[in-house]
């Protein structure tokens, strides 16, 4: 899935910092908060809608974060498997449906509860970095 920070682009501005200037540790931070928090919204989702049965609603891990100008990336791992099939199959056909059965979403709204979720922090994250860039 990707991440875009164009959501905090309006807040770099108003502090005179353009968004791809900000150093990669920094959006690195940025990015694994909002990893942390859509993961954990996904796995909160997914044992309330008993989309994923047993432990495996515990086992979603957000991977292999990459940083991009604009934004970065992130893996979502499913692990497990359930019913002969992998968990990622599973959530699969559940967010997107297939034929006899409707899509029952619980990703996507669990990405947009996680961004909710991390705005605070990544606005915290933000103003700490351009607090530092004054202070020096």
């Amino acid at each position: 899935m990707r991440v875009d920070f164009g959501e905090l682009e309006s807040l770099a501005k108003s502090l005179g910092v353009a968004i791809s200037g900000i150093p990669e540790s920094v959006k690195r931070r940025m990015l694994r908060v909002v990893s942390e928090k859509i993961s954990g919204c996904i796995s909160k989702n997914a044992k309330r809608t008993g989309m994923l049965q047993g432990p495996y609603n515990e086992d979603i891990l957000a991977k292999s974060v990459r940083i991009k100008e604009r934004g970065g990336y992130m893996e979502i791992n499913f692990a497990g498997t359930q019913h002969g099939n992998r968990n990622a199959e599973v959530a699969f056909v559940n967010e997107y449906g297939k034929t006899q059965q409707a899509a029952r979403p619980f990703i996507a709204q669990a990405i947009e509860q996680g961004m909710d979720e991390a705005m605070p922090e990544l606005e915290n994250i933000l103003l700490d970095y351009v607090e530092d860039i004054l202070l020096r």
